[in-house]
């Protein structure tokens, strides 16, 4: 994002500042809308060659982001989101264009949308041009585990061919009917990690305040929760995790990019060993013994043949009431050369009906089967899966801005559509777990990779109900008929 972009924060601390007294900033949802920065327009013209056998041999594609009135289009996001496919030559051409709009910004998993939107529909065009089933042409040139990616690098452990298989799976339990479509899409994306801070303070009843910057969106402070619960081997109504503002705790970067649990967490079990090799060291004093033959267990520091076991809660008081003093320690993580390995893969089966008079589209069902790598509370993971469906459907089916000489015309909730509980259809979420080699535990992204094969799915089930191929989002715009 551009460093010109404007924002209304400077402006109401200017005004306090010099009038002396409190300024708040009330915008209308025009204002607001046009003060916003959405994800950019976009354009994409792909070709693909591919033998007969199925077997995808180049690809080249000119993608043009409409990037308003600054710089702020995605276009870095590319190789986020390619790399679906075993493709040994490919020429990608990528263009930002200057025009009277609003400035597009960082928007969940920016970019993705659009060209998975593109690239999996012509996926889906070849294989019903050599009458290939969609699901085997994708596992036929699908990437895996020492393949290249399209920066060069070579993927680690990846869930692209499990979450076909699972899919083709599914589809084969489900009856086919007249007016019922069954789209097939994949999708990448990648997480950041960004610099996090924790702070960790073991209180001399021996629960642990985690106090951390990063902002709860997505469960976040529960699964910090668990992770301090698992590693001190207390219960996690032991532990308090506390949001504050970065002035008033260590620094952490902004709740996006598919980071926040996963840099967070590297930060905490920094900050975790940390705590850990303190508290062990401090029994160890007390008790002459080695630290290296003690452990924790049970809300107690136990010796590992059995002889020995203090209370946490007991050391804690203890050490806080020493010359030792409280066992308060940070932990932190910055960005890693590694990080362009973090990829998660995505495949998405929509069921959708037809109605044939009015040409309605009804979502019936989206199934989701994604690679988590490790779920550490799978509630909060499914959770997420199922609002990227919804808000991925939103940009598939219903969500645009229009514009009339750089004016939007739809700038209020009853011009410009989203979807509503009562839209979201039958959500199947499935985690697949491959532990990423560089995650904590093994966890990988969740709330981003989500959405980004939405859109496509829903254009290619539409297809399969009508066989007519919608290139352009909104899909229901207009609604669709069969030919």
């Amino acid at each position: 994002m551009s460093s010109t972009v404007a924002s209304p924060e400077p402006i109401a601390a200017t005004l306090a500042r010099q009038t002396g007294t409190p300024v708040k900033i009330i915008m209308t949802r025009h204002e607001e809308l046009a003060d916003s920065h959405p994800g950019p327009a976009c354009v994409v013209r792909v070709k693909t060659g591919a033998l007969n056998d199925g077997t995808l041999v180049a690809e080249s594609a000119e993608i043009i982001y409409d990037t308003g009135a600054a710089p702020g289009a995605p276009s870095g996001s590319f190789d986020r989101t390619r790399g679906l496919y075993r493709t040994p030559n490919f020429l990608y051409d990528i263009y930002s264009v200057y025009t009277n709009k609003l400035i597009p910004g960082a928007y969940r998993a920016p970019g993705a949308l659009e060209l998975t939107f593109a690239f999996e529909a012509q996926i889906d065009e070849i294989a019903r041009q050599l009458k290939i089933d969609p699901i085997d042409l994708r596992l036929k040139n699908a990437v895996d585990a020492g393949d290249l990616s399209v920066d060069g690098r070579t993927y680690p452990a990846i869930g692209l061919r499990e979450s076909l298989r699972q899919a083709k799976e599914y589809v084969a339990t489900l009856e086919r009917r007249p007016g019922l479509g069954i789209g097939i899409a994949s999708g990448k994306w990648m997480n950041a990690i960004g610099a996090s801070g924790v702070l960790l303070m073991l209180d001399e009843d021996g629960s642990v305040n985690l106090t951390s910057g990063a902002i709860d969106l997505t469960g976040v402070n529960t699964a910090l929760a668990q992770v301090v619960a698992e590693e001190l081997s207390i219960p996690v109504d032991r532990v308090h995790v506390r949001t504050r503002d970065t002035d008033a705790s260590p620094y952490s970067a902004i709740s996006g990019g598919s980071r926040t649990t996963y840099g967070t967490t590297i930060a905490t079990r920094n900050a975790l060993q940390k705590l850990k090799d303190e508290l062990l060291q401090f029994a160890a004093d007390r008790l002459s013994v080695s630290a290296e033959d003690l452990e924790l267990s049970e809300e107690q520091v136990k010796s590992r043949d059995g002889s020995i076991a203090i209370p946490i809660a007991e050391l804690a008081a203890a050490a806080m009431h020493s010359s030792r003093g409280p066992l308060t320690v940070t932990g932190s993580v910055s960005n890693p050369d590694w990080l362009a390995d973090s990829h998660i893969f995505i495949t998405q089966v929509a069921e959708v009906e037809i109605d044939p008079d009015t040409g309605q589209i009804r979502v019936l069902r989206v199934s989701s089967f994604q690679d988590v790598g490790l779920a550490l509370n799978p509630l909060l993971v499914e959770g997420q899966i199922e609002g990227g469906i919804v808000q991925g459907m939103g940009w598939g089916l219903l969500e645009g801005l229009t514009f009339d000489d750089g004016t939007v015309l739809n700038d209020g909730l009853l011009e410009y559509k989203i979807p509503t509980a009562l839209d979201a259809p039958d959500l199947r979420p499935v985690l697949i777990e491959i532990p990423s080699p560089d995650g904590p535990y093994g966890i990988k992204g969740v709330g981003e990779p989500s959405m980004v094969a939405t859109p496509a799915v829903l254009a290619n089930a539409i297809y399969d109900a009508t066989g007519v191929r919608l290139i352009e989002t909104p899909l229901a715009q207009n609604g669709v008929l069969p030919r």
